[in-house]
Order: structure tokens, then sequence, then C-alpha cells
């Protein structure tokens, strides 16, 4: 995929990668990344022709889809990409490793199991080229509410496993809570499997780098302490900054600060943002403006005094803190830590910024 005018390259974490790969220290790594900082445009921009250049195979999908059948729809993906003429030509008419056995000469993919399908794909590519196939696969915690989910990790996992040589993955996701179930539960097949990684947010280089593109393109100098100061108040997400940037390439008479007045209205509606608090229970309430208060513990006096008093509510249970909590968490309003399950934060930006406003 060819990269962007306005693409900002994150080099250091690309080689760092490749590094990791390249030592054969890893063999599949976790990558976090919240939604809108960037995270697909890097592993198509910066890391996929960094690992093709040094003769690795790469091949993206992503499970944040509408589809009810994410498994079915990788499953055939992988299908996809499988060239039967490579296995006639080098007359390999087997493939056999632990606990696997593929016939080649009774070509039938649709009758494969996962387990077989990555095993022949994995075995093509090192065939053919030498190459290790690295899967690229996004949003992973979208298969926990997947039809056959649990199942098709359980098999990635044994592929992963009977296929070190020749298969790595790279599992990316927006919510640290989703992949710490994945990746931290001791009940899950990818329990302590893979390094993890952050993708940090972008700093002011990556501001002042707009503000120069900008420059280039449209032949106005930009204040790039006001950008960046405007990216900060953004809570530094990628997207809405260049958005701002579209503001401004649309109406290069805009200043500065009208552009992020205008952006924030759009994207801001106090309304919507009122309706949502508004279906929130007291304890979920609670719980936000908690954490807003930058604590994490649910589970104590303190906590329970603080919704009795807050919300005038009755003695609060443990099952309906803990309730609450797992409700905020599927809907992303909060998330967690992939290591540490009590290190909680805000996932919400829009409906933390109104609360700000309602409590000035």
């Amino acid at each position: 995929m060819k990269k962007t005018f306005w693409h900002f390259e994150r080099v250091k974490l690309k080689k760092k990668i490749l590094n990791l790969f390249e030592s054969e220290i890893v063999q599949s790594l976790i990558l976090y990344a919240p939604r809108r900082i960037g995270k697909t445009e890097f592993l198509e921009y910066d890391l996929k022709p960094e690992l093709e250049k040094h003769n690795y195979k790469t091949l993206y999908f992503s499970f944040f889809t509408d589809s009810n059948n994410k498994v079915k729809d990788f499953v055939n993906f992988l299908r996809g990409h499988l060239n039967k003429s490579i296995f006639e030509k080098i007359g390999l008419k087997e493939i056999s490793v632990t606990w696997c056995k593929v016939n080649l000469e009774h070509w039938q993919p649709e009758q494969w199991s996962t387990v077989e399908l990555l095993t022949v794909l994995s075995t093509q590519y090192e065939k053919e080229k030498k190459q290790r196939l690295i899967l690229m696969l996004d949003e992973v915690q979208e298969l926990q509410n997947t039809k056959d989910g649990n199942n098709f990790v359980s098999a990635l996992r044994t592929s992963l496993d009977k296929n070190k040589e020749s298969l790595g993955a790279i599992f990316t996701g927006s919510s640290e809570d989703g992949l710490r179930k994945i990746f931290n539960d001791k009940r899950a097949p990818f329990f302590h499997y893979g390094t993890k990684l952050n993708l940090e947010v972008f700093d002011k280089e990556f501001t002042d780098f707009l503000a120069d593109k900008y420059a280039e393109r449209i032949g106005t100098e930009l204040n790039k302490d006001k950008l960046y100061e405007i990216f900060c108040k953004l809570d530094k997400v990628t997207e809405y900054i260049r958005q701002i940037i579209t503001e401004l390439v649309l109406e290069p008479d805009l200043s500065l600060d009208e552009a992020y007045s205008e952006y924030q209205a759009k994207i801001f509606d106090a309304d919507k943002l009122e309706v949502l608090w508004n279906s929130f229970s007291n304890v979920e309430k609670a719980i936000y403006q908690w954490i807003r208060l930058g604590k994490s513990s649910f589970y104590t006096d303190e906590f329970k005094n603080f919704v009795e008093q807050e919300f005038k509510s009755e003695t609060v249970s443990k099952n309906q803190i803990q309730y609450a909590l797992n409700k905020l968490l599927k809907n992303q309003h909060i998330t967690t830590g992939i290591s540490q399950q009590a290190n909680y934060s805000l996932n919400n930006t829009m409906l933390t910024k109104w609360l700000e406003q309602c409590t000035a």
C-alpha cells in the first residue's frame, strides 16, 4: 500500500519489531493501541514494507467488521492465498509436522482445518521464496464474542506451535481489557504468549511534521506550538488533529483556533453525551468519576461511601460493582492494562471532556 503525503513514520518501532523477529527471540507480538492513533497505518505503511524488505511474507486481516462469522471470513481469506502450482512445481506431495499431515495430491483446502491450512500456507511461502509468514491480525479482541472464536484461537495457537520456523504473528487490538482476556487469562490458549508492546501516542515531532507538510502543500506556515497545544487538548488522538488539518486545507483562511472550534462543534454533541451519561447506572457513573479522580480501588469502604454520598444510593454490593465494571469495559468507556487488571483508565475522550465542563 502506497504511503500518503501526510503519513508520519514510526521508524524506531518498525525497526524494533524487525529486530525481534530477526533475532528469533519472539514468534509473536501483541501490540496495543487505542483507536484513532494510527495502528492500522503503522501496520500497512511502516511495518509491512519493512518486514517484506527483509524477506518476510505478511498477511493483514482485521476482525473489526460487521460480519456474523469472522472466523469463516478469515479462513476464506487464507484459502485465497493458496497456490497449488508451487507445490506441483517442486514435486511436494505431502506436508507432515507433529500431529498434522496434509496430502497435497488431493487438493481440498475447503476441507482442511485451520491448523492444516496455516501449515500449508506457511510451507508454501517457505518453499517458494524462503520467506517466513507473519500474520498481522488486527482487533483480535473481537474474537471473544465471535462464533467459534475460542476454538479458532486454540487452533491458531496450535498452528504457531507446530510451525515455529515458518510462521509468526502480530496480534493487535484497541481494547486493553479484550487483549488481557485473550493473553492474560489462565484459561485462555494464548495465556502469557507473545511479547507485549504499546503503540505510543505521537508527540510534538508529529504535529511539527504536519505543519511542515501543510506549508509544503498550501504555502502557509502554521504556528507549531499552537498546533501542538490543540493536539494535547484532543488527548493526542491522531485522527482528530488530522481532521483539524483537513479543515484548514478546505478553508485556508481559518485560524488554528477557528479550525479547532469548528471541528470541536462537529464532534462534541452535548445532547448525545448527556443521553449517554444518563443511560449509566449510578454505580457506573460512580466508577467513571472515581477513575477521573485518579483512583482504581472499587472494593473499598471509601468507594462505597463515595457512591452512597454522591448518588444517594443504598449500600453497594460487590456484585453490583463487578457488573458495572464489566459493562463499562465491554462498551469501551473504560479500559484496563493488559498486565495489571486493576490499572483502569478512561477511554471516552468526549464524555470525559463533557463531564469536565459540567463540573467546572
